[in-house]
């Protein structure tokens, strides 16, 4: 796939914060660091996908989001995604996509225009489950 795939962090309708290292470790042994915010994430010949963060603010060691270019069809992959899902008050979507959550509570922590700007909000509940809707667009 040729395109990006973002997963995003919120508290009380502002950007969340989450350590680098938890979003590191939902990779594991994939994530080969390049340089602060950018690793490949490695499951296989021709199944590598590239990680990207920003620090948090001033917090260096936190992010507020991730972006994964060219997402592979390795499954580890995308349970490392649906993993970062569980991780605080995380949202999943793509370009043309909901958003979407591994559980309800999530939707009181996103902003409303970033609830407006989506077709709608809908949960999730396995790794297999976000790529079909992956597949389904």
């Amino acid at each position: 796939m040729s395109f990006d795939i973002h997963v995003q962090w919120f508290d009380g309708g502002l950007k969340g914060r989450i350590p680098v290292d938890q979003v590191m470790n939902a990779f594991g042994d994939a994530a080969v660091e390049s340089e602060p915010g950018l690793a490949r994430l490695e499951y296989g010949e021709s199944l590598v996908s590239e990680l990207m963060y920003s620090p948090a603010g001033a917090a260096v060691a936190q992010v507020c989001g991730v972006t994964i270019n060219r997402p592979c069809r390795a499954q580890a992959l995308w349970e490392a995604i649906y993993e970062l899902l569980a991780l605080g008050n995380a949202v999943f979507f793509f370009p043309g996509s909901a958003l979407y959550a591994r559980s309800e509570e999530c939707w009181q922590h996103v902003p409303v225009d970033m609830v407006e700007a989506f077709a709608s909000l809908e949960i999730v509940s396995s790794a297999e489950a976000l790529v079909s809707v992956l597949e389904a667009s």
